[in-house]
């Protein structure tokens, strides 16, 4: 693909052939030799669909002044469009709103005039408030994963931004309710919720499941706001069946069934169906747990996938009051004089 270059190549190369890439990196002035910069090679490299030198084992001009390109096969991590060597065209690109005339404008034109394929779908995200104010240097009021995740871990990082701020719009952060969302949420909610079963399960049962049952919750609704990329919502849905389950066990109460199973003989197997549907249930939320918060829902999946509960817990999320009062802490009374 560099005609255009052959008759300069042919008197450089004196019957040898002239390396242009090796092992990825480009041989500056082996290039120059047959009037090619740096550019010049990304850009012909690109008509063959390889987005990277790095892609490229050895790019060499053969005596009669031809390229020769051989690249490696495998995936190239930092450029997902190339899978096996080939152009991926089911694209979907994350844009901010404040971009969003480039991207649906300008990109498309330079996109089509390199023949490259066009993305299928933008999903355009909105900002990050803090308190209601737009973040500023000036104000000093930003905040950023580092200032979270080391304190909270990255799960909870995800969890916060992808189901307290919409996906598809404008969102808010503030120490309190970050911290309500984690001791709350993730700390009552669910992590309360697994433990509270993994316990019930070893005490009554042994720590053995028996035949958990497939989970019966109606999944259309999730996978709707997956496909329309409302994950906020699809987080919600999740959230639907942690609650209902904390609500079934409040109303069934295994613990009294327990109680039961010395006088009454159906006792025992009501009482395994109840902790069954249960883990059940849970399986199918480390499930749907798994795109936003995978180290979780790997958790919890290992818990009770294998039928038996280890009997050493681990709490999932343990309370946090970094930036909030600690309900938990002793009032100090004011004492008069």
């Amino acid at each position: 693909w560099i005609k255009q270059y052959n008759v300069k190549a042919k008197q450089l190369i004196d019957g040898r052939a002239l390396i242009i890439i090796d092992n990825g990196k480009i041989n500056i002035e082996n290039c120059q030799k047959v009037g090619l910069s740096a550019h010049d090679v990304s850009f012909k490299l690109r008509t063959h669909h390889i987005y990277s030198t790095r892609k490229v084992k050895r790019a060499v001009v053969e005596q009669d002044g031809e390229l020769i390109i051989t690249h490696e096969g495998e995936e190239n991590p930092k450029f997902p469009l190339i899978t096996d060597g080939q152009l991926q065209t089911d694209i979907l690109q994350v844009i901010g709103k404040d971009i969003l005339r480039f991207h649906a404008g300008i990109w498309p034109a330079m996109l089509m005039a390199l023949d490259l394929p066009l993305p299928k779908v933008l999903l355009v995200h909105g900002f990050i408030n803090v308190g209601g104010t737009k973040m500023s240097k000036s104000l000093g009021n930003g905040v950023g994963p580092a200032d979270i995740i080391p304190h909270y871990g990255v799960e909870a990082f995800r969890y916060y931004f992808l189901r307290h701020v919409p996906t598809q719009d404008d969102g808010d952060f503030t120490w309190e309710k970050f911290e309500a969302a984690y001791n709350g949420e993730l700390g009552n909610d669910l992590g309360n919720l697994v433990q509270r079963v993994a316990k019930m399960v070893h005490n009554y049962q042994a720590g053995v499941i028996g035949d958990a049952p497939q989970s019966e919750h109606d999944m259309g609704p999730y996978r709707a706001d997956m496909e329309s990329l409302n994950f906020n919502l699809a987080i919600d849905e999740i959230w639907q069946i942690i609650r209902s389950l904390n609500q079934y066990i409040e109303r069934v109460q295994p613990w009294q069934v327990a109680k039961k199973r010395d006088k009454d003989p159906e006792a025992e197997a009501h009482l395994g169906e109840i902790l069954a549907h249960a883990c059940g249930t849970l399986l199918q939320v480390s499930d749907m747990l798994r795109p936003f918060m995978p180290q979780t829902a790997e958790k919890i999946h290992d818990m009770f996938a294998s039928g038996v509960v280890p009997s050493e817990l681990t709490p999932l999320f343990p309370r946090k009051y970094l930036h909030t009062p600690d309900p938990r802490a002793p009032k100090v009374e004011n004492q008069g004089k």
